[in-house]
């Protein structure tokens, strides 16, 4: 019953169409996830638990459309054997430029003799390896900018909060490969894009447009009330990057921007980032 399987609205741009897709096995357990589109699947990091949504095959242009029978729904695959560790632990992850593998790094993992590791998963083979005992550089997810050259995020290990990082993506790992120890080259973008650590905030998320355009999005308290208030202020900053002839990055096109003021439902718990992509 749609009651107890809600279903998850898929959006394709092209040809514009609206499907409904089956939840995932994992729906009910509570974890701080992890969701990444990579190619033409949807692939979601729940505990111990990462499972991909892949659409139905094509139809066969051999067979007459009233022989060939419907193809199936999309369908979600728990990859087996789970990992050692769970999406919490997870600080940054990020899509490499070949389109079908994800870096993450973990925090406070023992279980490999260190607290810091970076794994990635191939989606077409279904594979973790473990990459490095190195950790990527960012909060959350990071985006690739091919015009950069780089990934792009909001920044871990930056002289302070608010501000942020480019990294090299190092070549896709062999499944056989050894692990590294030696973070890629990376830097950050000196200018302070929004303020960090303070009581009334509520979090950042960064969105890649294309063409070294990005946009962020940050929640906070309004200046003038409470933190225990249910008021937010959510403000949208648009922008581009470069390096510059010094080969630092900086800030350019800049900068469009946005802000609206709601309240939220004081039941509701505090969600870590705000919730934002582009289409």
């Amino acid at each position: 019953p749609a009651s107890f399987c809600p279903g998850i609205p898929v959006f394709a741009p092209r040809p514009l169409a609206l499907a409904v897709s089956p939840p995932p096995p994992s729906r009910s357990i509570i974890c701080p996830p992890v969701y990444a589109s990579v190619g033409d699947r949807l692939v979601t990091f729940v505990h111990q638990y990462l499972e991909v949504l892949g659409p139905h095959p094509p139809r066969s242009a051999a067979v007459d459309d009233d022989d060939e029978p419907e193809p199936p729904p999309w369908s979600w695959t728990t990859v087996e054997p789970l990992p050692q560790f769970h999406s919490g632990l997870v600080t940054g992850y990020a899509l490499h430029p070949d389109g079908r593998t994800i870096f993450m790094s973990i925090e406070d993992c023992v279980t490999f003799g260190t607290r810091k590791s970076t794994f990635s998963f191939d989606a077409g083979r279904l594979e973790w390896t473990r990459v490095g005992d190195w950790m990527l550089p960012f909060e959350g997810q990071a985006h690739y900018g091919r015009e950069l050259d780089a990934w792009v995020g909001i920044g871990r290990f930056c002289e302070g909060p608010g501000q942020l990082c480019c990294c090299d993506a190092p070549p896709s790992p062999a499944a056989d490969a050894a692990c590294t120890t030696t973070l890629p080259a990376w830097k950050f973008c000196k200018e302070v894009m929004f303020k960090k650590g303070f009581t009334g905030y509520w979090g950042a998320t960064l969105v890649y447009m294309g063409d070294s355009r990005f946009c962020l999005v940050d929640c906070r308290v309004p200046d003038d009330c409470d933190v225990r208030t249910t008021l937010r202020v959510l403000t949208i900053t648009s922008f581009g990057l470069k390096y510059d002839k010094a080969g630092e990055l900086v800030t350019t096109r800049y900068r469009a921007y946005a802000s609206i003021s709601y309240q939220i439902a004081g039941k509701f718990k505090r969600l870590e980032d705000p919730i934002a992509f582009w289409m």
